[in-house]
């Protein structure tokens, strides 16, 4: 079965399920003329095994029962082929070549640069300080972490998700903005940015308490490979 990082519904629903016709495994949804299956009579285990089934899927779930799932996903041990092995393998031994080519080009551009004569040179207005957004988000009612969360940075496209611990590493330009922290099942939330000067932040989400129905969109999990190779470009 193909790994995958986490599900979600994007684009919930707003059909009635009360006035959905019964079927096998759920409903029948006449505004969208699909079946929509009942995962809130299936175990977490039962869930994965039935998403992981080529094809799409729209689904009802409770309020927690996303949450529980993404935890199952990333607390589960993942298989790795020899092939993601051996291109890892050669992706790390390169990594100290490239850093020692970064820094060799550096001290040309550095030794390039023209003298000042002793006087003071102005940075130009153009050059851009580099922020770094770090923290958890937890759920408001038994404060554990909630992975998978989508962090945003509001009116742009800078963005990440919340790791298995609930934490969550953003790099930006932006030090006066506004974080948009949303998950399924959840009520979405902003956080103000502060001048940056709250170096971790710990955000608490409140549990939407509505049945969610929609199209079930599964996050694949790159190969280990792509992972790395992905790590080794941030370096530059």
């Amino acid at each position: 079965m193909q790994p995958f990082q986490h599900i979600s519904i994007p684009n919930p629903c707003s059909a009635s399920w009360q006035e959905m016709t019964p079927t096998d495994n759920g409903r029948h949804c006449l505004q969208c003329n699909k079946n929509v299956v009942d995962f809130t009579t299936m175990t977490d285990t039962e869930v994965v095994q039935y998403i992981q089934t080529p094809g799409k899927a729209c689904g009802r779930f409770s309020p927690h029962q996303l949450k529980r799932i993404n935890t199952l996903v990333e607390d589960t041990p993942r298989s790795f082929s020899w092939k993601g092995l051996v291109a890892a393998a050669s992706l790390i031994s390169i990594i100290p070549s490239a850093k020692a080519e970064a820094k060799t080009i550096l001290a040309i551009e550095q030794s390039a640069a023209p003298k000042s004569g002793g006087k003071e040179i102005a940075l130009a207005d153009s050059i851009t300080t580099r922020i770094t957004i770090k923290g958890k988000v937890i759920d408001g009612n038994d404060k554990t972490a909630i992975p998978g969360v989508a962090i945003r940075i509001k009116g742009t496209s800078t963005g990440t998700l919340t790791n298995a611990d609930g934490s969550f590493v953003l790099s930006s330009s932006v030090n006066n903005g506004t974080l948009v922290v949303s998950f399924i099942g959840y009520q979405t939330i902003e956080v103000p940015l502060i001048n940056a000067v709250q170096p971790d932040y710990t955000i608490i989400l409140q549990p939407d308490t509505r049945m969610m129905l929609g199209e079930v969109v599964v996050v694949k999990r790159a190969p280990l490979y792509k992972r790395l190779l992905h790590k080794v470009k941030r370096i530059f």
